[in-house]
């Protein structure tokens, strides 16, 4: 109940209860465990209703409420998860992959690490990775845990100091600095303005009938008593189920005034659209919004891939490649790279036509390219 709850408590920090795994030591607790929020909604309430001028900071759970924000999300962080992670010796695959590579977290797939440490860039600009286990033959990080924003204790120098509710030593953490200083910070602004055009959009809903005036043509005038009742009537049936079908007499005429908002909020809503998908750096297509005079149209889904590869993607993996490739966490001469020949594979014609003409030419064998074809990296089909 709300007045069992003291003020103090609405800015403090959730408890998250981590995961204990077969051998009774913690492990790492599945994504919803980690209530990944950078606020709370009844803190945010309290403060908006206390200070409604002031431009608060907007939260990951608020922000994943902006339909083409969870839509660039999901697409970013989907897609990266879905590339195979490789530890490179050289220009060959290394003969013993890191675990680092591998999986790095206790108890998750690389695919969920890969998520949400994505997440973690796209929205705060940095991850944090706690080491957990180190290889013994040279002390580089064998496994790590991933840690939430609202999670980590950070200095004013930038540092980790506290994870988890407990103190970290220098040199116990690797930090993936992103692309960018994380969109809840540089893009504030817009994400507000997101909100505001989803608010107006459900009171659109509520009230979907432009302004109206209660026009009285006749008869006795209204006291203010009365037309206040007639007012606040009409007002709920608007809203009501029964359609928003309300009654007037031969004094009274309904007029109405400029456009029905839904259709001023469908041109608003677009327009958000565009300026989310420019916000997360992704095309507009991506999160279906429409630019007018636009043209660009893709004969095959792979030119689609390369252009969200290129534009949206491709920072991200590299700031997550390049970090995993320094020489505390991989041997000097090795590094990490991601393999996104699945998503950029022309058709089956197209595909046959180019190992032909490479077996041909004794580029590779006809064994290589079935490998190929299944999905091996081709560091795993040398």
């Amino acid at each position: 109940m709300l007045n069992s709850v003291s003020i103090l408590d609405l800015f403090r920090p959730r408890n998250v209860t981590a995961a204990l795994t077969a051998d009774g030591t913690i492990g790492i607790a599945a994504p919803d465990a980690w209530l990944h929020n950078s606020e709370s909604p009844l803190t945010s309430v309290v403060l908006s209703d206390l200070f409604p001028e002031v431009n608060l900071p907007i939260g990951r759970s608020r922000a994943m409420g902006i339909a083409p924000i969870a839509k660039s999300r999901h697409i970013i962080t989907g897609m990266i998860a879905r590339f195979p992670l490789t530890h490179m010796n050289g220009t060959n695959r290394a003969e013993v992959q890191n675990q680092l590579v591998k999986q790095p977290e206790i108890g998750r797939p690389l695919s969920t690490s890969l998520t949400w440490w994505t997440d973690a860039l796209l929205f705060h600009g940095r991850c944090w990775l706690l080491i957990v286990e180190r290889y013994a033959e040279d002390a580089r990080p064998r496994r790590v845990r991933w840690v939430p924003e609202h999670r980590a204790g950070v200095d004013a120098q930038g540092n980790l100091v506290k994870a988890f509710g407990e103190p970290v030593n220098p040199g116990d953490y690797i930090r993936i600095d992103g692309p960018h200083e994380g969109i809840l910070n540089f893009g504030r602004s817009l994400l507000r303005e997101a909100l505001d055009v989803a608010d107006a959009a459900a009171r659109a809903a509520a009230n979907p009938v432009p302004s109206i005036e209660l026009h009285q043509t006749g008869g006795t005038p209204l006291t203010k008593e009365q037309r206040s009742e007639l007012v606040e009537s009409w007002s709920k049936a608007r809203s009501g189920r029964n359609g928003g079908v309300a009654y007037t007499n031969q004094v009274i005429e309904a007029k109405t005034h400029g456009q029905a908002a839904e259709q001023l909020l469908i041109a608003a809503r677009n327009t958000v659209a565009i300026d989310m998908a420019r916000l997360t750096g992704l095309p507009a297509w991506a999160v279906d919004a429409v630019v007018e005079g636009s043209s660009m149209t893709y004969n095959n889904a792979p030119s689609r891939a390369r252009e969200l590869i290129d534009f949206g993607l491709q920072p991200y993996m590299t700031a997550i490649t390049d970090r995993l490739s320094l020489d505390d966490v991989l041997a000097a001469g090795h590094w990490a790279k991601f393999d996104t020949t699945s998503a950029l594979s022309p058709d089956f014609k197209t595909r046959m036509d180019g190992y032909k003409v490479a077996i041909d030419a004794g580029i590779y064998t006809a064994e290589e390219c079935k490998q190929m074809e299944a999905g091996i990296p081709l560091e795993d089909a040398r």
